[in-house]
């Protein structure tokens, strides 16, 4: 499993966290931060607050769309629910997102996913108006119980 996450993670291994371009289409991935931070993936308790920042450039304009969190749980996707899904309320500058330019998208919520513990990997989708992603980041996560 370690080689795995080490193989689908090389690209990025220079930054700060392991992290994936996961079929981003319209967009380039520049950075992605998070905190807790445990070293090169994201480690987070259970009902701790997390801030994840993706900043990215797009090649068209976008004027709206949606956050998606995803993860794959017994060979499932299984959907993850954000409090706050509305894309605009958590990209900086704000909307409209214009071509070539620089923008990070940031939320910081409560960990209240029913996923199991240990290491999965979490997928951040940004939409469009008609839901198709543009931006696909996928990070190696490790879950635990409790503060």
């Amino acid at each position: 499993m370690l080689v795995y996450w080490g193989i689908l993670l090389v690209p990025h291994i220079t930054d700060a966290l392991y992290y994936n371009d996961c079929g981003s289409q319209g967009a380039t991935v520049l950075s992605v931060k998070v905190s807790p931070c445990g070293g090169l993936f994201f480690s987070v308790n259970k009902g701790a607050t997390y801030i994840v920042e993706i900043t990215f450039k797009t090649s068209t304009d976008i004027w709206g769309g949606s956050v998606l969190l995803d993860t794959s749980v017994d060979g499932r996707t299984a959907t993850l629910n954000l409090r706050e899904t509305t894309l605009c309320n958590h990209v900086s500058p704000p909307c409209p997102i214009r071509a070539g330019r620089r923008y990070t998208f940031s939320y910081s919520d409560t960990v209240n996913w029913n996923i199991p513990t240990g290491k999965v990997a979490l997928r951040w989708h940004l939409t469009n108006p008609y839901q198709w992603p543009f931006l696909c980041v996928q990070i190696l996560t490790e879950i635990k119980d409790g503060y």
